[in-house]
């Protein structure tokens, strides 16, 4: 297997803002690509290329057998292997990576500031070699072995760092910290006992002292600031903070220089031509493909590989008890957003017959109160939290319109009749592509209401997946992309979900989704008492922030976790979450810091967006 270090087109774990710059200086020719390593995930690289005149990227994933991919690609032993073969072969590349984009002469891609990737390779195999590693084992540490590595040596580097002061108390680091000159940024990392450290940091020309705990979580060291991010070393700790304040009074921007370090790092006198310093000028932050700030610190100050773990193999589908959990990423909004492929277009034509026949219908006083001999009922079509829902043709103006009726007994309208309208009403205004429409409500003489809103015919995002596993995860991604569409339209509207969950994002084809039931927990007077029903499938308390279940505190925040739940639904093709799981063990799951497993099929870039919905503040 080539090593990437080996190529001239390899620029290190450098950041996707950063990429972008330095193809767009190149020129943006057709065929131009960079390789480079994820900031984020160990073991992952990207491919950025230049397809008429925009950058793509393309996260290639390292998979559980050591070999590495492109979604829905093939695999290969390495990111060189892998780039050779679309050289020849588009197989499902936009454009063929013909057109080398090479580093400056005399540059070297960085692993870390101060570091190579030749430096890293060498402490690699030092590490290997302490082990006893030889022959194929030992070549196993720079191929499917090498993140492994890479992280043990990330978790020891910080004690060759000039930021790093070992054991001196609080009073010494002021003192260090006044004779080196006040400097808002300034910081040093130094112990204070077996298990803590201390960040010191100069602000407004005084110290302040923050305590990093080292937390072990599920057998595995964690490093904090008080309720920050959690990081796997204190390296990614210090990138993170050089990158985002993050809750401290201020980005750490200089190193204050232990007395006793005599290290010279390992730059190459031109270095200062390598992308991972050049481009950091000022207040740059960049975006890795799945989260990672880029932006460069200066010297002595690691950057990113991210506090993102690599996932060790692969879920069953089972998803019971403690397999079904992950600890949380707890990394900032920064490092959380994710740079997904490029969205496709639509494959929805805007003026789809289906469609246009809704939007025929005007939204009109007569129209909402809608006559009951207008209304041709059908089959039933299935029953859901609020109802039995039937199959209709609503009648007007010489025009038979597709709908779907919800029937609600009045007796179990906690809210009374008025409050449903009232809600109605409101959902009436509302007018998106991704949201079903709700034509009207007709008041029967009998025991019910009936809700009478556009048919999506396909039915529940969740069963439809359940039967159609063979759906590319593209396609899942981009039906989880309009319900996004959808929640932010509904957010834009002051208007909060409240039961959003994959039961209820309907199909309309197999690549056109709309969000229904939104607002119906609040219309239905079910704020209290909804996540208490005894039927433990039916609690959408498994959908539910906490905030929502401690104080009945519902907003687009608590949508925003509700997402992550329905996205977690649509990439494990319509796994139910937390399975086998009662509500206590879950929300005891959820203090500690628990979350659910990236499925199997789930793009890392996805699962990330998973993980920054669910934070617990």
């Amino acid at each position: 297997m080539a090593q990437p270090s080996s190529e001239k087109y390899f620029f290190g774990r450098i950041a996707r803002e950063q990429a972008e710059k330095v193809l767009k200086d190149t020129g943006l020719h057709e065929g131009l690509f960079l390789l480079r390593e994820s900031m984020s995930v160990f073991g992952n690289y990207v491919l950025s290329i230049v397809h008429e005149g925009r950058i793509h990227h393309y996260c290639i994933e390292r998979q559980s057998d050591g070999t590495v991919m492109i979604q829905d690609g093939k695999k290969f032993p390495g990111p060189i292997e892998l780039i050779r073969h679309h050289t020849n072969n588009l197989d499902g590349l936009l454009t063929k990576p013909v057109r080398p984009c090479v580093r400056e002469k005399g540059t070297s891609p960085m692993a870390w500031p101060g570091v190579t990737y030749l430096d890293l390779d060498q402490m690699i195999i030092a590490k290997a070699k302490e082990k006893n590693l030889k022959g194929t084992q030992l070549e196993t540490c720079l191929g499917p072995q090498r993140a492994k590595f890479v992280m043990s040596i990330a978790k020891e580097l910080h004690q060759e760092q000039p930021w790093y002061h070992g054991k001196i108390d609080r009073n010494e680091a002021d003192n260090v910290m006044m004779q080196s000159g006040h400097h808002d940024g300034k910081f040093l990392v130094r112990d204070r006992d077996q298990k803590t450290y201390a960040l010191s940091l100069s602000y407004k020309k005084v110290t302040k002292h923050y305590k990093i705990e080292k937390l072990m979580i599920n057998g595995e060291e964690k490093y904090a600031i008080e309720d920050g991010p959690r990081f796997t070393s204190l390296m990614d700790m210090v990138a993170h903070y050089h990158n985002k304040p993050d809750g401290l009074l201020c980005k750490l921007t200089k190193d204050c220089v232990c007395k006793n370090y005599n290290k010279r790092t390992k730059l190459e006198p031109d270095s200062q031509k390598n992308v991972a310093y050049g481009l950091f000028t000022g207040d740059l932050q960049a975006e890795d493909d799945v989260g990672a700030t880029g932006g460069t610190p200066p010297p002595g100050v690691h950057n990113g590989i991210g506090s993102r773990r690599s996932q060790q193999g692969l879920m069953g589908s089972a998803m019971v008890k403690d397999t079904t959990w992950d600890e949380p990423e707890d990394i900032s909004d920064a490092q959380r957003r994710p740079n997904l492929p490029p969205r496709p277009l639509s494959t929805i034509s805007t003026d789809d017959e289906s469609q246009k026949i809704y939007d025929s219908v005007p939204h009109t006083e007569e129209v909402f109160n809608l006559d009951k001999r207008d209304l041709e009922i059908k089959e039933k079509l299935g029953a859901g939290n609020f109802g039995s829902v039937l199959r209709g043709n609503y009648r007007r103006a010489g025009r038979v319109i597709p709908v779907a009726i919800k029937t609600l007994k009045k007796e179990e309208l906690e809210s009374g009749e008025s409050g449903i309208m009232i809600e109605a009403k409101l959902m009436a205004g509302l007018k998106h592509r991704n949201i079903v429409r709700m034509i009207g409500v007709c008041k029967s003489a009998g025991e019910s209401i009936m809700l009478v809103l556009e048919l999506a015919s396909l039915g529940p995002l969740h069963k439809y997946l359940h039967s159609h596993t063979e759906m590319s995860m593209s396609k899942v991604t981009e039906l989880m992309c309009q319900v996004a569409d959808g929640m932010a339209y509904l957010e834009s509207n002051n208007f909060v979900h409240r039961d959003l969950a994959a039961r209820n994002v309907l199909l309309v084809s197999e690549s056109f989704a709309k969000i229904s039931d939104f607002g119906m927990s609040r219309a239905l007077g079910l704020d209290s008492d909804y996540y208490t029903a005894k039927t433990a499938g039916k609690w959408p308390l498994k959908w539910y922030a906490p905030e929502c279940i401690y104080y009945f505190k519902f907003d687009s925040s608590s949508d925003v976790w509700s997402y992550g739940i329905t996205l977690w639904e649509a990439t494990s093709y319509g796994e139910k979450p937390y399975k086998g799981l009662r509500g206590s063990e879950i929300l005891s799951q959820i203090e500690r810091g628990r979350r659910l497993l990236k499925p199997p099929k789930c793009p890392s870039a996805v699962y990330a967006i998973m993980e920054r919905c669910w934070q617990f503040k």
